[in-house]
């Protein structure tokens, strides 16, 4: 997966594993791929294993990556337009690191895993997204009050909020975001499609 590649836009990944021993390590991936700005990764895809040009990226889907994962990822991804992350819980106790503001990301979802009881509000606690017009999250792993945080300091213009998993009314939505546009209150989970 190394060499010239100009008119690749878009790639999916489902890695079944890594051999650190087979290449040089980190692999770096897709270093002459100028064009691509889409990128897919499966469930065994780990971020400290394969170099990607994180920068050039404006859509990723990412199934189960580690908390710590996502910020070393959108610490990386500043251009993203649209990012779906599937978090799942760190295997040891870390702090979030701070995330750069992407002023350009302007959908985010994020899916947990079924049974996944990570609270994701670390994550949301670590960025700012003033571009944000669509936003969808799981009720059970991020209070209220951390999701208003998050809005308010984005000073976004948010047109779609999407509760999956929700416990809560719409109205109780309603009465703390009075300035979002539409909100969507959905008692299931939202399934990953990969």
């Amino acid at each position: 997966m190394q060499g010239e590649m100009p008119l690749l836009r878009h790639i999916t990944l489902l890695p079944i594993g890594f051999d650190p021993r087979a290449t040089k390590w980190p692999p770096a991936m897709f270093e002459h791929a100028p064009l691509l700005t889409s990128v897919v990764l499966g469930v065994s895809f780990m971020v400290d294993c394969m170099q990607l040009p994180w920068g050039n990226l404006t859509h990723l889907e990412a199934r189960c990556f580690y908390e710590y994962e996502c910020t070393d990822v959108l610490r990386a991804a500043t251009n993203l337009v649209y990012c779906k992350l599937n978090v799942i819980q760190n295997p040891t106790s870390m702090a979030a690191a701070s995330v750069p503001v992407h002023l350009h990301l302007r959908d985010f979802i994020l899916c947990p895993e079924d049974h996944n009881n990570v609270w994701q509000w670390g994550l949301l606690d670590s960025l700012t997204l003033p571009a944000l017009r669509t936003v969808q999250i799981p009720q059970r792993n991020i209070p209220l009050d951390s999701l208003r945080a998050f809005l308010l300091r984005s000073q976004c213009t948010l047109e779609e909020l999407r509760i999956t998993g929700a416990t809560s009314t719409e109205a109780v939505f309603r009465e703390v975001l009075p300035a979002v546009g539409t909100i969507v209150v959905e008692p299931s989970v939202t399934s990953w499609p990969i």
